[in-house]
């Protein structure tokens, strides 16, 4: 769905941090947890368990599913399924069904996910991965969701499953001595069965004006570092970084970066397997952080960094795509890897309208870029998809707005819907004891 965005920005937002040691919360709940079911059996072969909830590119592209071992799990609407790497409709378990499900990340005998408790407001639950023991592990009210102003998208504070914490942002309330609502965020982790809760953390912000802020944790590195953003305004973006165990946290740059001797605003990222980043993002005639002049009918670049997004200073190279990844205004990448190579939409203005945008592929090792499918299928509202997904099967997968998925072999092979998939008409239920 295209989505206009407003650039006309008034930064007087003034962001005031105040560092602190890991703070340990009190959690009263969750400390009487029910026994597991006797007949569970776990989904994954010894030593195959993930540690890492999900991968940076598919969570960059919605979070819709997640792979560990030999097995999909994936949600739609108010579902959470479960299918066999390659498998078909007659192999899909249905394991969970309540309100709306995003954000999906597994890690061993356990499903994370963002759930809708009530209207904009969103807690971290989790279930077995044979459909038993669903439990509440963070509350809404603990998370902080904001609005981040691109034409009213609702952008959820990111949260990232690693070993055994979640990651997220959370907010607390106070008064100051005029009696004035306060409010401090803070980068804060949980215990993955919810028992312990730990700031990491905090700051402060002092609004003085209408512009919002909204922030999101983008990925935690090998290393032990978070990289998480700051938005101020509708536009303007920082990228931080912090140790994993607390301390100062460094500014890595802000988004209005010079990049190909241009400036450009980033959007989201994808990390190859060696650790490189690319990203999209605008690139502009006039930038500064009081006036913001977008380029008209163009098409916004990919850019290559070699190394990971803290090296990003000036030196990011774009990488040699014919056309360039659309010119939409909406927020999402168009950028991801699925089978070793960089999938993004290339937009080619000499065709006919409806037509212009195309799926591509790009192998970074040999700058060879092909055109995967010349058009797309037509959807509700959607001239080219927003999502893309690897579930290692040998497909791309890529998805739309609407919610609507298709996959194509690179070849330009096995063109299919997955209507199927996404809404089964018998699916299976797990042979497990439920609560």
């Amino acid at each position: 769905m295209k989505r206009a965005v407003c650039l006309s920005i008034a930064l007087i937002l003034v962001l005031t941090f105040t560092a602190c040691d890991s703070k340990t919360v009190n959690n009263p709940k969750n400390t009487n947890k029910p026994e597991a079911p006797l007949d569970f059996v776990p989904d994954y072969s010894f030593g195959k368990q993930n540690t890492r909830g999900n991968t940076v590119n598919l969570l960059q592209n919605g979070g819709c599913f997640a792979l560990q071992d030999k097995w999909i799990y994936y949600c739609n609407k108010d579902n959470i399924y479960k299918m066999p790497i390659g498998g078909g409709e007659n192999d899909i378990y249905l394991l969970y069904s309540d309100k709306e499900v995003k954000s999906i990340q597994v890690i061993g005998d356990w499903i994370y996910f963002l759930e809708e408790a009530e209207l904009d407001k969103w807690q971290i639950k989790r279930v077995r991965t044979d459909g038993s023991l669903p439990e509440v592990i963070v509350e809404s009210k603990d998370i902080a969701v904001t609005w981040w102003n691109l034409g009213g998208n609702l952008k959820l504070s990111t949260y990232i499953a690693l070993e055994d914490w979640l990651y997220y942002m959370s907010i607390t309330y106070g008064e100051d001595n005029k009696g004035n609502g306060t409010f401090t965020y803070h980068l804060t982790r949980t215990k993955t069965d919810g028992i312990k809760t730990e700031y990491i953390y905090s700051f402060e912000p002092q609004q003085t004006g209408k512009k919002g802020l909204s922030y999101s944790i983008d990925y935690i590195d090998d290393n032990g570092t978070i990289y998480y953003d700051i938005i101020q305004g509708e536009k303007i973006q920082k990228y931080f970084a912090i140790n994993i165990s607390g301390g100062e946290p460094r500014e890595l740059f802000s988004s209005l970066l010079r990049a190909n001797n241009s400036k450009t605003v980033l959007f989201m990222l994808a990390l190859d397997d060696k650790g490189n980043t690319y990203f999209t993002g605008y690139d502009f005639f006039n930038v500064d952080e009081n006036d913001v002049v977008i380029k008209k009918d163009f098409a916004y670049p990919v850019y290559y960094l070699n190394g990971a997004l803290s090296s990003l200073i000036d030196n990011a190279a774009p990488v040699p795509l014919e056309n360039g990844p659309g010119i939409d205004s909406y927020e999402q990448s168009h950028l991801s890897f699925v089978n070793g190579q960089l999938v993004t939409i290339s937009y080619n203005p000499k065709k006919p309208s409806g037509k212009k945008y195309e799926l591509a592929s790009y192998d970074p090792s040999s700058g060879k870029i092909t055109t995967v499918l010349n058009e797309f299928p037509e959807t509700f509202d959607n001239t080219y998809p927003v999502y893309f997904a690897d579930l290692k099967d040998g497909y791309i997968y890529f998805g739309f707005n609407d919610g609507s998925w298709w996959r194509v072999m690179p070849d330009d092979t096995g063109f299919e819907d997955l209507n199927w998939m996404l809404n089964p008409s018998s699916p299976k239920r797990p042979n497990a004891s439920r609560p």
